[in-house]
């Protein structure tokens, strides 16, 4: 009889090789050793191709460009002598290369780093991204770039009766996460009877870890001298995928802005 191996954690980071990544990279070898995962970086040459060009000098300046994304990739990550790692460099879209890497052997989270302005916030919040979570079953990572990032230990999740979370990845999620969490706060979209019970169901999901209910980020938009943030630094968002709802300006004003980037939370989507 063929015993199924159990699948094994794996990190796959989208890098841009920016002054930033270094900030990633840390962040990434820090939560490969706390879930004891493979690290694939992932890197999309963008240089522009010479379209007149004759075949081989087009080959010759990608092959150039590959070894210059070689190079740097290995100048953010030697120092931190990763276990197991690879490393994905070539022109591609993402979400191609993603489906290509994905298998029943890996249960695995595509991590984002998230500026302020430019590519990877962008991203994040654009097609590309989305496209990936919506299409796949992958955790996609959302982790902002300001500041040294920490391993978070409480996790806060925003939950919505009209959006739940889907049942299957969210107890992976939590058992995947199991030896980081050391608090559960469920901050509720709307309060309302609808919302109320659905609030005691999800409680009722998450009772080995005691879960609280936290503020409403809707109807008590989060300020600087928010309470979460002043009491919870450390603490890693997350939330249920959905496309309208991080399109939405108001929703990414407050999640994005105020609890991610100037909270310096770590964000969690969950596919549906």
């Amino acid at each position: 009889m063929l015993i199924k191996m159990p699948a094994e954690n794996r990190i796959i980071a989208l890098i841009d090789l920016e002054e930033t990544s270094s900030v990633l990279v840390s962040f990434v070898h820090k939560l490969s050793r706390e879930l004891n995962a493979g690290v694939v970086f992932v890197h999309k040459l963008t240089g522009a191709k010479p379209s007149m060009a004759y075949q081989d000098v087009r080959s010759g300046l990608e092959r150039a460009e590959k070894a210059d994304a070689w190079d740097s990739l290995n100048k953010f990550t030697r120092p931190f002598a990763f276990e197991d790692v690879q490393f994905k460099i070539g022109r591609f879209d993402f979400p191609s290369v993603l489906n290509q890497l994905k298998g029943d052997d890996f249960i695995d989270f595509v991590v984002v780093g998230i500026k302020e302005s430019g590519l990877w916030k962008k991203l994040f919040l654009g097609t590309t991204i989305l496209t990936v979570i919506d299409d796949t079953e992958f955790f996609a990572l959302g982790v902002p770039l300001n500041q040294e990032e920490v391993i978070s230990r409480r996790f806060s999740f925003i939950c919505s009766s009209k959006n739940p979370f889907n049942t299957k990845h969210l107890e992976l999620l939590v058992q995947i996460m199991k030896k980081l969490i050391s608090t559960i706060e469920l901050i509720p979209l709307v309060f309302d009877k609808q919302h109320t019970d659905y609030l005691g169901e999800l409680a009722g999901k998450l009772r080995d870890y005691a879960p609280k209910v936290g503020i409403d980020i809707v109807n008590e938009p989060l300020s600087g001298d928010c309470k979460l943030l002043n009491e919870s630094p450390d603490t890693v968002i997350v939330i249920q995928q959905d496309v309208k709802a991080l399109n939405d300006s108001v929703f990414q004003n407050t999640l994005i802005h105020e609890m991610v980037y100037d909270g310096c939370m770590p964000l969690i989507v969950v596919p549906k």
